[in-house]
């Protein structure tokens, strides 16, 4: 979790919402506990490969309707990249 809060968050956070974003991830639950929770009735590696596989749809469906929304932020005039 760390090392994707590095690469998409942190350069946008000052020490307050880091600090804050910190806190809040040591709540967060572990890998096993999330793949239980996504995926109850599943067991074992068919549990993982199941979770994985419909998080990799999901990301294939989401992906141009993120792209779309950035695009008009953008052409808005919207995109914000000051530090918070």
């Amino acid at each position: 979790m760390w090392r994707a809060y590095e690469a998409v968050f942190a350069r946008y956070h000052g020490w307050l919402a880091r600090s804050m974003f910190m806190g809040s991830a040591k709540a967060a639950p572990g890998y096993e506990q999330l793949l239980r929770l996504l995926a109850p009735a599943a067991g074992g590696a068919v549990r993982e490969g199941l979770v994985l596989r419909e998080m990799e749809q999901f990301s294939a469906a989401a992906e141009p309707v993120a792209d779309a929304i950035e695009a008009a932020l953008a052409s808005a005039g919207l995109v914000d990249e000051r530090r918070v």
